[in-house]
C-alpha cells in the first residue's frame, strides 16, 4: 500500500527518500498496531529502514482508555513500508511537475454557531474542574488538490515535512513539530503551544515575537504540555534522566512565530514502547489526557485520521557497548497534513486549536478558517 516516502531529517539537515518497499505493514484494527512497532523495531535493528503513519485512532492500541472515534475505512490505523536504505539529498525531489489549474478551495465542515456551542461546552468541563485543556479540532474539505502544490507550498520549508504515496491515496505533511526523536537511548521531544502570526514589517515582526515571549497566558499553555510530555516520557524513562530544556523557545516559521519547549530523557524502551507511552501528542489532545480525548470523541463530528497521528522513520542505529543493536527513529506530529484522493483530488484537511477558559470562540474559529 505504500509505494514511496519522502520525509525531511531534521537532525542531519536532510531529505530521506524511500521507495520500493521490501515489505508493506498495515493494520487496520487496534490489536495489530502493536505488533507492526515491534516487527520494525527488530527489522531497523538489523539494518533496516521503515517509514510510514500512525493515524490518530490507533490512541487505544497504546493504552484502553484513550477514546477515539471509530476510524474510516479509507485511512488505516497504520502503513508503514520496509526499506533497504533510503535516498539522501538536501532537496527533496518529488518528481512530479506542479499541477495547473483551478486553485484548491477548502470548506470548513461545521458552522461557527455549532462551533461556538461545542467552545461552550468545552468551557463548562474547564470551569467545573473536569480538565485544563482541550485540543478541538475541525475538517476542511478541498477539492482540485494537487499534491505537488501542497508539496511546494507547506512540505519544502517545514521542518518535520514529509510526503507519503500510498495507494490511491498521498498524504502531505508540513508539520514543524517534533513528536519525538531516538537516538539509541537518548529521547527528545519537543512541544508547541503559543502561536502568533508573522509581522508585515521587520518591526512589527520584532513586536508580535517579544509579545508571545511574555504572554502569560500562551506560556503558562506550554508548561502545561510540557509538564504533560515530562510525566508521559517518565514512564520509560531511566529514572532521574528526565529533563527539559529551552522552555519557552520562540522560533521563526515562514507564517508563524511559534513557542516550543524541549524535553529530554535516557530509555531502554523499544519502538513499540516508546509510542505506548508518548502517542498520541500531547500538544493535540489537552490535559489530562484521558479526560480530553473523552471529550474530544464526544464533540468531534468524525475521526481525525492521519491529523495528529505521527509520521516518521527509524532505521538502524550505533550498537551498544554490550553488543546490542541501536535504533534511531524521528517522527512528527502529523499537524499541518492533508490526506488527498489521487483520483480526484478532493483532500481533508485538519485545523484547531488548544481551547482553555479564556479562549474566545470566534477568535478560534476565525483562527481555523484562515
Amino acid at each position: 500500500m505504500l509505494r514511496r516516502a519522502i520525509l525531511r531529517d531534521a537532525a542531519n539537515g536532510v531529505w530521506l527518500e524511500f521507495s520500493d518497499p521490501e515489505a508493506v505493514l498495515v493494520a487496520r484494527s487496534v490489536q495489530e498496531v502493536a505488533g507492526i512497532l515491534e516487527r520494525i523495531d527488530g527489522y531497523c535493528r538489523q539494518g533496516g529502514y521503515a517509514a510510514g503513519y500512525l493515524s490518530y485512532e490507533a490512541a487505544p492500541a497504546m493504552d484502553p482508555a484513550y477514546a477515539c472515534c471509530e476510524p474510516g475505512p479509507e485511512v488505516p490505523l497504520a502503513v508503514f513500508g520496509l526499506f533497504s536504505a533510503p535516498v539522501l539529498s538536501t532537496e527533496p525531489c518529488f518528481g512530479a511537475e506542479q499541477t495547473a489549474g483551478t486553485e484548491a478551495s477548502w470548506q470548513i465542515q461545521e458552522s461557527y454557531p455549532e462551533y461556538a456551542r461545542k467552545i461552550g461546552w468545552i468551557r463548562q468541563d474547564i470551569g467545573a474542574g473536569n480538565l485544563y485543556q482541550v485540543n478541538y479540532t475541525l475538517r476542511l474539505l478541498g477539492d482540485s488538490v494537487a499534491s505537488s502544490d501542497l508539496f511546494e507550498r507547506i512540505v519544502r520549508s517545514a521542518p518535520y515535512g514529509a510526503y507519503l504515496e500510498l495507494e490511491g491515496a498521498e498524504v502531505v505533511s508540513g508539520s514543524p513539530e517534533l513528536f519525538f526523536r531516538l537516538d539509541d537511548d537518548r529521547l527528545e521531544s519537543a512541544p508547541m503551544k503559543g502561536t502568533v502570526a508573522r509581522g508585515p514589517t521587520t518591526e512589527d515582526d520584532a513586536r508580535r515575537r517579544r509579545w508571545l515571549q511574555q504572554s502569560a497566558k500562551n506560556r503558562a499553555e506550554n508548561l502545561m504540555i510540557t509538564d504533560m510530555v515530562r510525566n508521559d516520557m517518565g514512564r520509560i524513562a531511566r529514572t532521574g534522566s528526565v529533563r527539559a530544556e529551552s522552555v519557552f523557545e520562540v522560533q521563526p516559521l515562514p507564517t508563524v512565530w511559534q513557542m516550543t519547549s524541549t524535553v529530554h530523557a535516557r530509555t531502554d524502551a523499544d519502538l513499540s514502547g516508546i509510542f505506548r507511552g508518548l502517542f498520541p501528542a500531547a500538544s493535540i489532545t489537552g490535559a489530562p489526557k484521558v479526560a480530553s480525548m473523552a471529550l474530544i470523541r464526544a464533540l468531534e463530528t468524525g475521526p481525525r485520521g492521519i491529523y495528529t497521528g505521527a509520521i516518521g522513520f527509524a532505521g538502524p542505529g550505533r550498537s551498544a557497548a554490550d553488543g546490542r543493536a541501536g535504533l534511531s527513529a524521528q517522527f512528527n506530529v502529523a499537524i499541518r497534513t492533508a490526506w488527498v484522493n489521487q483520483a480526484d483530488g478532493k483532500a481533508v484537511y485538519g485545523a484547531g486549536g488548544g481551547i482553555v477558559w479564556d479562549s474566545d470562540a470566534e477568535e478560534e474559529y476565525e483562527e481555523v478558517a484562515v
